[in-house]
């Protein structure tokens, strides 16, 4: 176990010890302020309390001595969620050699799509129910295949395989609008699933532009490999969740079983159907095809977005943060930092309206989960402030979610636009220019 940390936490002896929490430093005491754990000890205090908390509408009604312990159960539930993709963001920006660029790139990649397994088991019922919601975004496909394989390529040579990658040069000059972070959940499953399925011999990746029209493309994805192969007759259970082909299967080769019905259902839902071919102890084929708008736009060379997230064009800038995870905090500040902008800090809802009513501010970062007053009832109330200046305010809303439903509700409550995290830090530089006059 850690060692124990003098602090003003949960002290039930009264011995200056954190004794039912082991590590943990409640710096800032009872109101969980500078809350400085590892995900571990975040878990501890979350489970310990999740019974007496979890159903908990409105933490005002709760004593005093309950909303303070309300407040170090919400922080730890929310640190034990913290994304590490969003550090490794920050390291990327801090102008790497090449050698660590390339390590922190795969770092990063991992890191990314351990998140996003994680979020597909706890999601599954609502992709199920169709709630998924998919975005439109500029992006380059060699860029993006080259960034879903990197690390995976890494997963197949540690277990002897050889690993090809063929992308059709057509697409090099082409700027396609659609959904990366879906293509990368179905690539990285079918692809994850080849490596795990293949004892010896080649997976082969291959992405070819098909039709190629001045506003679309159709693009072919195929993941092939010489692994075990599958029965005709397991052909349809293999997409069902929880489902692999046998028991056997299940039992050499582990996994959750939902990484194929998680792919065939976000296809499904954009109208794909994929095609399957295999044979047992020769291997399996995966493709799809999907047609994307081509856009007329250019994406910036990666020297040109470094120098744009390097500008100083957002310094004078006043930015709100309505945040409660002080890690969370913590990297947002480092981020805007780059941009030369000091945040100014709300713990909730309701602390966020207090501060914009006595200052002056440009734009107002919101989180959506937070005690006393979360973000749809603080963006709501914003939004009927007598100021007309500060009632129209642009509102970003910082959401982990990608489902429809989440993003009706950000809409509805009045807010201009959401970035999912773990968001990219280009992505919400460009929200950010496009929502504020920047001020010189």
């Amino acid at each position: 176990n850690p060692k124990e940390i003098p602090g003003n936490g949960i002290d039930d002896d009264k011995n200056g010890y954190v004794d039912d929490v082991h590590g943990w430093n409640f710096l800032g005491g009872k109101d969980g302020k500078n809350v400085n754990a590892d995900s571990y000890e975040a878990a501890r205090v979350y489970h310990r309390f999740k019974s007496k908390f979890e159903n908990v509408k409105d933490p005002s009604t709760l004593s005093k001595e309950d909303q303070d312990l309300y407040a170090m159960w919400n922080k730890a539930s929310g640190d034990i969620k913290v994304d590490p993709s969003r550090s490794l963001n920050l390291m990327l920006m801090n102008n790497p050699r090449n050698d660590q660029k390339e390590n922190l790139d795969i770092l990063k990649f991992s890191a990314t799509n351990l998140l996003a397994i994680v979020n597909d088991v706890l999601d599954f019922n609502k992709i199920e129910s169709g709630k998924v919601v998919f975005e439109n975004i500029r992006f380059n496909m060699i860029e993006l295949m080259n960034s879903i394989c990197g690390g995976l390529i890494i997963k197949a040579e540690e277990k002897g395989l050889e690993f090809k990658l063929d992308i059709d040069k057509k697409l090099n000059s082409k700027v396609l609008i659609g959904d990366p972070t879906r293509i990368t959940q179905i690539i990285f499953n079918l692809v994850s699933n080849a490596i795990k399925f293949t004892q010896q011999g080649t997976i082969w990746v291959k992405v070819s532009c098909l039709e190629d029209r001045h506003n679309t493309s159709t693009v072919k994805f195929s993941v092939k490999d010489t692994g075990i192969g599958i029965e005709q007759n397991n052909l349809d259970v293999i997409f069902e969740p929880f489902a692999q082909e046998s028991v056997t299967t299940t039992r050499q080769y582990g996994g959750t079983g939902l990484g194929l019905a998680i792919v065939k259902r976000l296809l499904e839902l954009q109208g794909v159907q994929m095609n399957v071919n295999s044979k047992v102890g020769v291997g399996s084929q995966f493709s799809f095809n999907m047609e994307f708008p081509v856009s007329t736009g250019v994406i910036p060379e990666k020297d040109e977005l470094q120098e744009m997230l390097q500008t100083d064009n957002l310094s004078n800038l006043q930015i709100l943060i309505a945040e409660d995870n002080v890690v969370n905090v913590m990297l947002m500040k480092k981020l805007l930092s780059k941009w030369n902008i000091t945040p100014t800090i709300a713990e909730n809802g309701e602390r966020a309206i207090q501060l914009l009513q006595y200052g002056n501010f440009d734009l107002i970062l919101m989180d959506l989960q937070m005690p006393v007053m979360n973000g749809f009832e603080a963006a709501i109330e914003i939004r009927k402030l007598a100021d007309p200046r500060k009632a129209n305010i642009p509102i970003i809303a910082l959401t982990a979610s990608a489902l429809f439903d989440i993003k009706e509700k950000v809409f509805a409550s009045g807010m201009n636009d959401y970035v999912s995290k773990p968001f990219k830090p280009g992505e919400l530089f460009e929200k950010i220019q496009s929502l504020v006059t920047i001020p010189h």
